[in-house]
């Protein structure tokens, strides 16, 4: 089956979240439904023509701006990964390790041989839900 060639037409809007252009889909990609929407050109976010958000793109003006528009209730909510954030990712590293090392310690390598198999199952759950949202099949 042969797709059809998407074109973008300017839309004459400028993106909230980085100041990029959007552009309008003319067109169908396979992947996606057979609804046009709106896409910024620098941060890859994505709008339905009604103004409803598709896809946020993977900046954190991006993620500012979506949690603006939900409200304070929703962004409550997420805030952890906020909080989260913050943190630097030499520290977080150090208290993975340290964690590591308290398990091995107290639970010895029984509870480790307990543990990996979870791990591995839950990290190819969550590669395959990510998977699934970027194609939108939920």
């Amino acid at each position: 089956m042969k797709a059809k060639e998407i074109v973008w037409l300017d839309s004459g809007y400028d993106c909230d979240h980085c100041g990029g252009e959007i552009l309008r889909q003319k067109g169908r990609r396979p992947s996606r439904p057979n609804n046009p929407y709106y896409r910024c050109r620098v941060c890859g976010c994505e709008w339905t023509l009604q103004g409803d958000v598709v896809h946020i793109g993977g900046g954190e003006f991006c993620r500012e701006a979506q949690s603006r528009r939900i409200g304070p209730v929703l962004a409550e909510e997420s805030d952890w990964l906020t909080r989260l954030s913050r943190i630097p990712r030499w520290l977080q590293v150090v208290i993975g390790l340290a964690l590591f090392i308290i398990l091995l310690r107290f639970g010895g390598f029984m509870l480790f041989r307990l543990l990996l198999p979870v791990a591995l199952i839950g990290f190819v759950v969550y590669l395959i839900i990510r998977f699934g949202q970027e194609q939108q099949w939920w």
